[in-house]
């Protein structure tokens, strides 16, 4: 399963999170090792033989902060300013 999530790693070259181009890449499939980096800052790493994050890609931040003032804006759609 490790080696498999070594090459998934290898085989993604745009960041799941926002699509930008993966710009760093270092893999060692007979040790099952690797990771990737990403354009805007998102990052990856096969370690104890999960895919676990090592850079975080802001565009899931900015979609929350955006959800978020959606969803507090009143009747009148206030506008900050």
């Amino acid at each position: 399963m490790t080696a498999a999530r070594a090459y998934k790693l290898q085989s993604t070259t745009r960041c799941p999170c926002c699509g930008a181009d993966r710009i760093v890449m270092d893999i060692d499939a007979a040790k099952t090792w690797a990771t990737v980096a990403y354009q805007r800052h998102a990052g990856f790493t096969v370690k104890d033989g999960e895919i676990t994050v090592t850079g975080i890609c802001h565009a899931g931040t900015n979609l929350a902060a955006y959800l978020m003032n959606a969803e507090t804006m009143g009747p009148r759609r206030e506008v900050s300013g």
